[in-house]
């Protein structure tokens, strides 16, 4: 029978088993531990590069007096609605490190060996392949722990820092821009102190920075100490502009704390990515004054609003309260071909010169750092300049005429960029509307203004309308007893109304009376004419007689003469009266002459298109002509 107790041999190796197993997890948490007391934040952006590849990078934040940053990170990529998930090594880039601390020129930080307190930028990346267009790619770090020096958060040193980038990539692809400063890491007890985060925008989209509760995970969150909060991580209130990022407060108490920022990229209002900054700040007794920067022109307003192809030229002035202290400035812009001037002194002014037809976007960001040599640290004050370009767009949309004379023409004015209200000035009439209606053929302008004095005018041209039919019954025709008298209304035209309710293009009456037509062309122009109808006893009078008066006129078109044949002119003079399209009467000739054979000089008719009416006691008759 086997015994029950235990071989010395096996007991020795559970023991040695158990003790290395508690060596291994003493040396996690001192590895832990180690990355507690100097992990000072972290970020995370992406770049796109080309098809569905991606760069991914990865800023750790951490000081020096601690272990040297590790050689690779773990970036996890992921999208529910796609159910796709992959892990990737982010690679350590061994030539970043910048030092975070602007130290004077006789200190040397921690990170150069020395005795004062430095910390470094450190930068991982790789490249990620996209297998798939989604709405909710997540790029993600996590790393352990934050600063057991932190006084504003529950258990710091158990407390992950996880950042997050999201790309929506179902309506193209998008670079997530870095950001553009370094992080500030300490700020003066009692003195107005800048934050600045704004991130460049490289696909020209709109940013939206916003205050959020640093993360210990995809969905866990910090848990501030009272009095501490998402808004009010520093205990004090905090205000960050939503354009620029930049935040602005007064610390009032001396603590450890941190601070996330969110922000936010659209593309024509659509979500369409977001990166975040996760960063501890310190507040120290103030030993030194924080220069400071004045707004536009020594205002207080950092906003300017120009209008597109308009020059732009303003001052920002520097001060330090310190005496012996040298303001030193330098700047960050997305300006293209931006000029800016520093000039000389203790506390220089700068000079910002730009023309704005360089612009390609709304929204411009210029940044201005003034920095001094106070020692052993110098204190960095920035401010940031919104330049909002107003570039007016005016797209006109018109209806001409329907037909000739009417007055049924419309136009819209549509506008965009800009900003609004916008104004409307019309050339011809004190109307404020962006649309007209009942107009006349014509040439229109309008003048577009936004609520920046901005304007754009643009001019359009209502196009007369189509001719009406060209239609003469004659006033008054005389027809023979017993015999129908043919009323012709012409052809070629798509309807027609006669007041006996015929629809034919002529008609026979055999009954006096007042008779009219509506014709209406292709185009559904319309003219009406009328006739009165006498019969009368034509006894002995032959067949020729009964026939129309005025039978041809040739040639058509005319160059210099017209001539009419008259097959039964009657007794009288014979008239003959030249008409414009809209019936006025441009030339008039009267001939005593019977004969059958008439000529009209026409050489003096510009050229065009015209109307021929011939009248004698027993006919009137029309004819459309083009004159060339």
């Amino acid at each position: 029978m086997r015994s029950s107790q235990n071989h010395p041999n096996q007991t020795s190796g559970v023991y040695g088993f158990i003790l290395l197993l508690f060596i291994f997890c003493i040396m996690m948490i001192i590895h832990q531990s180690a990355n507690a007391s100097h992990m000072l934040g972290a970020e995370l952006t992406y770049k796109h590069l080309s098809g569905q590849k991606y760069q991914v990078q990865y800023t750790l934040y951490r000081d020096c007096n601690g272990i040297s940053a590790p050689a690779n990170m773990n970036l996890k990529v992921q999208s529910e609605n796609c159910s796709l998930t992959s892990f990737h090594s982010l690679e350590l880039d061994l030539t970043s490190g910048k030092e975070l601390v602007n130290f004077c020129s006789n200190q040397t930080s921690t990170c150069q060996g020395g005795n004062y307190l430095g910390a470094q930028a450190w930068k991982y990346s790789c490249e990620v392949i996209i297998p798939a267009n989604c709405s909710d790619w997540k790029f993600s770090v996590t790393d352990c722990c934050r600063n057991a020096g932190i006084t504003t958060i529950v258990n710091p040193t158990s407390s992950n820092i996880y950042v997050e980038a999201l790309l929506n990539n179902t309506l193209g692809q998008n670079s997530m821009g870095e950001f553009v400063n370094s992080p500030t890491i300490q700020l003066y007890l009692n003195q107005t102190q800048i934050i600045n985060a704004r991130v460049n925008a490289t696909d020209g989209d709109s940013l939206v920075y916003t205050l959020s509760t640093p993360n210990t995970g995809s969905e866990t969150y910090v848990d501030f100490q009272s009095s501490y909060s998402q808004l009010r991580p520093l205990g004090t209130e905090m205000f960050i502009n939503a354009q620029t990022g930049e935040i602005s407060l007064v610390p009032n108490q001396v603590l450890n704390g941190v601070i996330s920022v969110l922000v936010k990229e659209y593309r024509n209002g659509i979500h369409i990515g977001s990166v975040s900054r996760d960063i501890e700040v310190s507040v120290k007794p103030s030993y030194n004054i924080i220069p400071t920067l004045t707004g536009v022109n020594g205002s207080n307003e950092n906003t300017i609003n120009i209008c597109k192809n308009a020059a732009l030229s303003f001052k920002i002035y520097s001060y330090d309260a310190d005496q012996g202290n040298q303001v030193k400035i330098s700047w960050t812009s997305d300006m293209p071909e931006v000029r800016v001037r520093v000039g000389a002194g203790t506390n220089p002014t700068t000079e910002v010169l730009w023309n704005s037809n360089n612009a390609v976007k709304e929204n411009y960001t210029l940044t201005v750092y003034a920095q001094d040599n106070a020692c052993p640290v110098n204190a960095v004050q920035s401010r940031t300049y919104l330049i909002h370009v107003s570039d007016l767009n005016l797209q006109i949309k018109s209806q001409n005429v329907s037909c000739e004379g009417a007055n049924d023409a419309g136009i819209q004015a549509i506008v965009s960029g800009g900003s609004q209200p916008y104004a409307f000035n019309w050339s011809d009439q004190n109307i404020s509307t962006s649309s007209r209606k009942n107009l006349n053929a014509g040439t229109y302008s309008v003048m577009i203004t936004d609520a920046n004095a901005c304007s754009t005018t643009q001019q359009v041209i209502i196009q007369e309308g189509h001719s009406a039919p060209i239609i003469n019954l004659g006033g008054q025709l005389s027809g023979c007893n017993g015999m129908p008298l043919k009323l012709e209304a012409g052809s070629g035209t798509n309807l027609y109304e006669w007041s006996n309710n015929a629809s034919t293009s002529s008609i026979e009456v055999t009954t006096a009376g007042n008779y009219s037509v509506r014709v209406t062309n292709q185009y559904g122009c319309s003219a009406i004419s009328n006739v009165k109808v006498v019969f009368q006893d034509c006894a002995g009078n032959d067949q020729q007689q009964q026939s129309r008066a005025i039978s041809t006129m040739y040639p058509n078109p005319v160059v210099d003469k017209v001539n009419l044949r008259i097959e039964n002119p009657g007794e009288g003079v014979i008239s003959f009266k030249i008409l414009d399209l809209r019936g006025k009467i441009i030339e008039s000739h009267i001939s005593g002459n019977t004969s059958l054979n008439h000529s009209l000089d026409l050489s003096n008719l510009p050229s065009g298109a015209y109307i021929l009416v011939a009248s004698t006691s027993r006919d009137v008759q029309s004819f459309k002509f083009c004159k060339q």
